[in-house]
């Protein structure tokens, strides 16, 4: 087909006025570049302390996702009671000003457990403590003195306590860096534990610890983790299948390394209402009779569900093999400013009794959790524990 002139020329001027729309389509379309990066609502806290949650430099296009990221960060990491990022215009076309806003926590937290754990053999009592400044010197430092005791309070046949005290130093930007985070602690430990078949197992020991990691990606890390124990006295023994009752002991100097792999996308580590968190180490002890290297694995995750919050947790050479938590949410009061109720049935162990028999314990346990406003966090709970032979 043939345009005449006429019909020619109202087709270039229809070209010639669409065109500005559509460049200013495209302008539209093109990503954002960040102007600087603010923030709000912080008085204890530094901004470049805030700032290291959003892995944003000016001059960096605008990624939607990572500011989402942050705000998970931020949330998680205890010393804000919420925290969220907007935008505003900047001063040239196609830029943008990131403000983060905050309300900040007390930088002094306080944690106390206490709990009862009901056995065939022996009847346990926990009380743990933990105090903490997460603002040391001004500058988003962290120090923290924790103690933790069990002890009997009923036994048939079997025995059981530990006490532990540490004093810990950690700084969450190591170096000045985002990436880079490191911990160092000192502290005594003292466990007695035995069943009614003979396995048992005694430690004592000071100990001393450092620890340096680095975080990549949005949420992984990887750290390396050294404990020195310059005198310690640690024993135990167990039934095998055969059976035959093997035993351990290390006495003296001992050291061990640990490489760890890890990630965590949970938005708060006692009430997660979503992600995952995963850790997975292997470690090498060096002296004599200790054991030589091992592995262990932990893992969590966290839905909803059901009017509340269920948790999925397994782990191997490393606390109880298998539970599922379901949490219920309490509305907050006068003296509460979240709380749940919880239940938790799992799977403990896997054991030998002198017979060569496997040994299977599992459990049930029922407590709750809650973020108060005079005494800090707290957690308190009952758990009863059976045993089955196979």
């Amino acid at each position: 087909m043939t345009l005449k002139p006429k019909q020619l020329f109202r087709c270039l001027a229809a070209l010639c006025l669409a065109a500005p729309a559509w460049a200013q389509s495209q302008s539209d379309s093109e990503p954002l570049r960040v102007q600087h990066v603010q923030c709000a609502g912080n008085q204890k806290f530094s901004c470049e302390f805030i700032r290291e949650h959003l892995y944003l430099r000016a001059g960096e296009l605008l990624d939607e996702e990572e500011v989402r990221n942050a705000e998970l960060r931020l949330s998680a990491s205890r010393v804000f009671k919420s925290a969220s990022v907007r935008l505003t215009k900047g001063a040239r076309r196609g830029e943008v000003i990131v403000v983060i806003e905050v309300t900040e926590d007390s930088p002094v937290r306080s944690e106390w457990q206490l709990g009862a754990s009901l056995q065939p053999d022996l009847k346990l009592g926990n009380f743990a403590g933990r105090v903490s400044n997460h603002n040391l010197f001004g500058r988003a430092k962290v120090g923290e003195v924790s103690v933790q005791a069990v002890a009997p309070f009923a036994r048939a046949g079997a025995s059981g306590e530990g006490y532990n005290f540490t004093m810990s130093y950690a700084d969450p930007q190591l170096f000045g860096s985002h990436r880079y985070f490191g911990t160092a602690s000192a502290g005594w430990a003292r466990s007695r534990f035995a069943d009614a078949d003979g396995n048992f197992s005694t430690f004592d020991a000071a100990q001393l610890n450092l620890s340096m990691g680095r975080r990549f990606g949005d949420f992984s890390y990887v750290m390396v983790e050294l404990n020195f124990r310059p005198d310690s006295d640690w024993s135990y023994g167990w039934w095998n299948t055969d059976p035959i009752f093997q035993t351990n002991e290390h006495h003296g100097r001992g050291t061990k390394a640990t490489l760890i792999y890890g990630w965590s996308s949970e938005d708060d580590q006692y009430f997660p209402t979503q992600g995952s968190a995963l850790q997975l180490a292997a470690r090498r002890d060096f002296g004599a009779n200790a054991p030589d290297r091992y592995s262990f694995l932990r893992y969590r995750k966290t839905w909803e569900a059901m009017g509340g919050y269920l948790s999925f947790s397994g782990a191997v050479m490393s606390g109880q093999l298998l539970s599922l938590t379901y949490a219920r949410p309490v509305a907050p009061g006068a003296s509460i400013e979240r709380g749940r109720w919880y239940v938790e049935p799992g799977i403990l162990g896997i054991g030998v009794n002198s017979s060569g028999q496997t040994r299977v314990s599992y459990g049930l346990k029922a407590g709750f959790r809650a973020e108060t406003r005079q005494f800090g966090f707290i957690d308190l709970y009952l758990s009863g524990i059976a045993e089955s032979e196979r």
